[in-house]
């Protein structure tokens, strides 16, 4: 639960019904005006009232294991945008004739989403993605087809290490150590401008998955490289 307290020393949250108890006894830490705080409890029967008192303004409550930013509603129910996470590849150093990516990901529920897309538009684009039946790597350069590379099957719930390794005529992609999927064919994108995590750039192609980190190298590894990095 998060809330908007206003110049209040101790707001607090009272829960009435079958639940755990509420965290810091229903104490939320934070003062003054539009600080926004929150709390965690675990309902374990219906129903539960959730009581704020004091200055408490603007309530939201949601389910999940962790409260997300707050959304203001003003009494109207509101869409909270998805969050898009990118950054432009002069930001680090990216190199734009050679390089290798290894994303490590648990797909929550496979669908067609990009785990990663180095773009520039939707026509001049490589990407990793995790579809329900493959993995792997495509590169698309003035909207035609370059690579298409398939590295096996992600497991729902399941952490996995997808390699990427991009050179022109040289590409390749291995998952979890596996075989090297390779083409010596192939023109790379024109220039790369940005790096989108987890979708395709602009905000399109979400994956449904848990990022837990990303490698970047300024060159292209060998094939045996890809797979010590994804064992």
């Amino acid at each position: 639960m998060t809330v908007r307290v206003t110049k209040e020393t101790q707001p607090r949250v009272v829960l009435k019904g079958a639940n755990s108890g509420s965290v810091n006894s229903g104490v939320l830490s934070g003062s003054g005006d539009g600080v926004r705080v929150s709390m965690t409890f675990t309902a374990t029967a219906e129903p539960l009232i959730v009581i704020p008192y004091g200055n408490v303004a603007e309530a939201q409550l949601e389910a999940g294991s962790f409260a997300t930013s707050y959304i203001p509603s003003s009494g109207s129910q509101q869409t909270r945008s998805a969050d898009v996470a990118s950054i432009p590849v002069s930001a680090f150093g990216y190199n734009q004739t050679a390089g290798t990516v290894v994303v490590e990901a648990t797909p929550i529920v496979l669908n067609s989403g990009n785990l990663l897309n180095l773009n520039t538009s939707g026509s001049d684009a490589t990407s990793i993605y995790a579809n329900p039946n493959t993995s792997g790597h495509l590169v698309v350069r003035n909207t035609t087809t370059q690579v298409n590379l398939d590295a096996g099957s992600f497991a729902s719930g399941q952490a996995s290490k997808l390699g990427l390794a991009i050179k022109e005529n040289d590409f390749a992609v291995c998952l979890d150590a596996g075989t090297v999927a390779s083409d010596n064919s192939g023109t790379l994108p024109s220039p790369i401008a940005t790096m989108a995590i987890g979708s395709t750039a602009p905000h399109t192609g979400f994956c449904n998955s848990h990022i837990k980190s990303l490698k970047y190298y300024p060159r292209r590894l060998t094939n045996a490289q890809l797979q010590e990095l994804t064992a």
